[in-house]
C-alpha cells in the first residue's frame, strides 16, 4: 500500500481514475478495501 486515503494517492491524478483500492476515501471513510484488509488480518 502506498497511502491510506484516496486524497493522498498520486495515482488518482496521474491516471485519472475515480477510485483506488485504498482503505479509506478522501474523507477517511472506510471503503471495501478496508474490510478486505481487516478480514485478511483476522485469519
Amino acid at each position: 500500500m502506498w497511502n491510506v486515503t484516496d486524497g493522498d494517492s498520486w495515482l488518482r491524478f496521474t491516471y485519472k481514475r475515480p477510485d483506488w483500492p485504498l482503505p479509506f476515501n478522501e474523507n477517511y471513510q472506510p471503503k471495501p478495501a478496508y474490510d478486505s484488509i481487516l478480514a485478511a488480518v483476522r485469519q
